[in-house]
């Protein structure tokens, strides 16, 4: 390819997912999350609310983890966080971990 570019397959998981504040296990928010393991990295979204019309209050320099469906979790950092016009509220993140 003269471009440079290239393409991978990248498996997507997605599972329920929930949320939480570390330390305390406070739960921010949860529902559909969509996963993708590259190397060590976790890379995802969550979608929080179905339909919000304000933004769930979350300190983006606070440690969170993701508790998965089937008891898994990945300890993540918030990458953004946004409130869309069509209702859910969405949350990306990464963290080191294994699914």
């Amino acid at each position: 390819m003269a471009s440079g570019l290239y393409s991978r397959n990248v498996a997507v998981l997605s599972l329920h997912g929930d949320l939480e504040t570390i330390p305390d296990g406070r739960r921010v928010g949860g529902g559909p999350c969509a996963l993708v393991q590259r190397g060590t990295l976790v890379h995802g979204t969550c979608i929080l609310q179905k339909i919000a019309t304000t933004r769930t209050p979350i300190d983006p320099d606070a440690p969170h983890r993701l508790l998965l469906t089937g008891g898994r979790s990945v300890d993540v950092r918030i990458l953004k966080h946004s409130l869309t016009a069509c209702g859910p509220e969405i949350v990306r993140f990464e963290g080191e971990g294994r699914l």
